[in-house]
């Protein structure tokens, strides 16, 4: 799996396949959703719709991982937009006029996007009109003359004021009409707005059809992977998301398990302990045995323990770093060239976004360990004069 796009109910699926091949498309995320895309080999991702009430709704933070594993992340029209005008400072590309409305501070709110929709069988066909669909269509019966801006601004307030499964701006006319000295402008805006379903003006549509425009565009452009200028920062909350996530899609369980206030007995021998922040982190060292040798257990072990030091340790990563042993790497192996190293992942099942994370953990473990021999030492040296 390459790019990944999250659309309904701004746009059919079957639409979006039409505007840009080689894709898999899913429906809206929620949290969890782009962690295991990126974990299934996702390079670029297209965030358009996502869950907001009906399932937690995606995690900033897996954003921010996904781009610090290389992955390409743009966002549009709904949950996309809005997360984009959040984390554009970190890279997400957003794409769009929503976005350039949250990105302004033109409009704030997350539910100005929301709708309730339908299920996977009709598409997520929406059953309400999202606010920001409604702003556009008022934009645009004002500069028709149906409408002055008092007038729009009078709906738009009535829009901000309905709980957002109730919105229809037909609704919203009607109440305003009810409430005016003279109606004719509504009553122009109500003929002008027909007794159609959809909106004259459908903003989330034409902003998801220019994100799949976009990524099309720039696919030669992402070719490499994303590389972010930021520390992405392990947190305990960070890997019970991610173990909580994996469980829910049947993925590998988490074989390290915090235990608060616990230390082994030192006759347990199958056991690696560490303490961080007053817990004790044990790890039994003969679960995958089986599965695999103890060296490379062990390896993981040691990756796996760096994440949870380097917040402790201070220890962080610039992009350049990665890059540099990404190139040592390359140069190594004799992979020269994008296709190359490509190819050369594809034989061993790996991705470009899991390479780039690889590299990352190598710099991380070298430096955690590089901090960890400097304290060690002051501390040995330190017994040792008590000996004197």
């Amino acid at each position: 799996m390459s790019d990944v796009i999250f659309v309904g109910p701004s746009l059919a699926g079957g639409e979006a396949l039409r505007r840009i091949d080689a894709v898999t498309v899913r429906g809206p995320a929620g949290a969890g959703d782009i962690l295991e895309a990126v974990e299934a080999g996702a390079h670029r991702i297209g965030l358009i719709d996502g869950y907001f009430d009906q399932r937690l709704a995606v995690w900033h933070k897996e954003i921010l991982w996904a781009l610090s594993r290389g992955v390409h992340v743009y966002g549009a029209a709904s949950m996309g937009a809005l997360r984009a005008a959040e984390l554009s400072p970190f890279g997400m590309r957003g794409v769009g006029v929503i976005f350039d409305w949250y990105r302004s501070g033109l409009i704030e709110a997350d539910d100005e996007v929301a709708v309730v929709h339908q299920d996977e069988e009709t598409d997520y066909r929406s059953v309400s009109e999202a606010l920001v669909n409604i702003r556009a269509t008022l934009v645009a019966a004002r500069r028709e003359g149906l409408i002055d801006r008092e007038q729009e601004e009078l709906l738009v307030s009535l829009g901000r004021a309905t709980f957002y499964p109730d919105r229809h701006l037909r609704s919203l006319v009607r109440r305003a009409r009810a409430m005016a000295d003279s109606g004719d402008a509504y009553e122009r805006l109500e003929k002008w707005l027909g007794a159609g379903r959809e909106l004259p003006m459908d903003q989330k549509r034409e902003d998801a059809l220019e994100l799949l425009d976009v990524m099309r565009q720039n696919r030669q452009l992402d070719s490499e992977p994303f590389m972010a200028r930021f520390d992405f920062e392990y947190t305990e909350v960070w890997h019970e998301f991610v173990r909580r996530t994996r469980a829910r899609a049947g993925g590998p369980a988490q074989r390290v398990a915090l235990e608060q206030h616990r230390m082994p007995q030192p006759s347990d021998e199958s056991s690696v302990s560490f303490v961080v922040d007053g817990g004790s982190f044990a790890v039994d060292e003969a679960m995958p045995s089986e599965r695999v040798s103890p060296q490379a257990w062990r390896a993981g072990l040691e990756r796996v323990l760096a994440t949870h030091l380097a917040p402790a340790l201070n220890v962080r990563i610039e992009a350049a770093e990665t890059q540099q042993a990404a190139d040592a790497f390359r140069r190594q192996h004799g992979l020269l060239t994008t296709e190359q190293t490509r190819e050369w992942l594809d034989a061993r099942g790996l991705s470009m976004s899991t390479f780039s994370r690889l590299m990352h953990d190598n710099v991380l473990v070298s430096r955690c360990s590089a901090a960890l021999n400097r304290i060690v030492t002051a501390e040995v040296e330190d017994l040792e004069r008590l000996k004197r």
